[in-house]
């Protein structure tokens, strides 16, 4: 596979011209579009970190220009908000904190920020058009039924430890187990696997090692959330990767940007699984929206996003 060399920590201007040439570059010298694409994220990738880099130790005079080649190459890898969607979710959200006021275990202070903010946002958009729906009620009872139909013994071990609690050395006692189940029940190859503990920040499926790994430091989860994890790491995440290799070995990690709908199926599946809500989701999502000006009159500041985030959690 070809490197890419590492930017230089050089002008704005010069490194964007230097990013579109090499990008241009790996998109005529590859004859294969599944690599040829993967090679461009990953050239997008490696700017996007560049970019955020110069951001955090440039000085006043050239910050701005640096952050905005940081939001061009976060667009460019990840998409912007969808408008219709960023609205419907502030008029839902709205609904809801307006049920808190008057509560005094609630700031009403940071509350009345939030709805002035989303209030105001809405009042400028009236007319909220988009795609988006809500799910029926019954939805996670359905895709719980569906999973548990299957893989149902799969989540014995959850209650057969008897824990309300899980550290980090319970949840690779239970990825075990269930991986043994897994080898017994649907294919062998997944004898190959093991669940260790590891100093990562979060939990981490790594097809090619076999492994899903538990960082130490991570802090106890309750025992819904467990069911959750199985969902989301063994049969989503580790599950695709087995099924792909039995295709071609080159769909065993997915293919280019696989990870967004991997993810977001994944994220159902816990949420099914384990009762709870991926709700809190929406708000890195208005925050992003309100970054990059998709909706409201301006793009809003980061020490403004940072004080919504906080206004939230008070």
């Amino acid at each position: 596979m070809a490197e890419f060399p590492i930017f230089r920590l050089f002008d704005a201007v010069e490194a964007e011209v230097s990013y579109d040439k090499q990008r241009w570059d790996a998109y005529f010298n590859d004859e294969e579009p599944i690599q040829e694409e993967f090679r461009a994220r990953q050239l997008a990738s490696q700017y996007l970190v560049m970019t955020a880099g110069q951001t955090a130790v440039s000085g006043m005079h050239n910050r701005d220009l640096w952050a905005d080649r940081f939001t061009k190459a976060s667009a460019e890898l990840y998409g912007i908000p969808e408008k219709g969607i960023v609205l419907e979710i502030l008029k839902d959200e709205l609904k809801e904190y307006r049920q808190y006021l008057g509560r005094d275990d609630i700031s009403q202070e940071h509350l009345k920020f939030i709805i002035e903010l989303y209030d105001g946002i809405l009042t400028k958009n009236p007319s909220v058009n988009s795609e988006m729906t809500d799910r029926p009620h019954d939805f996670q009872d359905e895709l719980q039924a569906v999973v548990y139909q299957e893989f149902g013994e799969l989540f014995e071990p959850v209650e057969e430890l008897g824990n309300d609690e899980f550290v980090p050395r319970d949840i690779t006692l239970v990825f075990n187990h269930s991986l043994e189940w897994m080898t017994q029940n649907h294919d062998k190859s997944w004898n190959e696997w093991r669940s260790e503990l590891s100093d990562d920040i979060s939990i981490r499926v790594a097809y090619k090692d076999r492994r899903i790994f538990v960082p130490r430091s991570r802090a106890p989860i309750q025992k819904p959330y467990m069911k959750g994890l199985i969902g989301h790491e063994l049969l989503t995440h580790a599950l695709s990767g087995v099924n792909g290799q039995k295709l071609d070995d080159r769909l065993a990690n997915g293919l280019p940007n696989y990870i967004d709908f991997e993810e977001g199926l994944a994220l159902l599946i816990t949420e099914a699984m384990s009762g709870e809500s991926t709700k809190p989701g929406y708000g890195y999502y208005i925050d992003i929206a309100l970054a990059m000006g998709v909706v409201g009159d301006r793009q809003m500041k980061r020490s403004e996003i940072a004080g919504l985030a906080k206004a939230r959690y008070i």
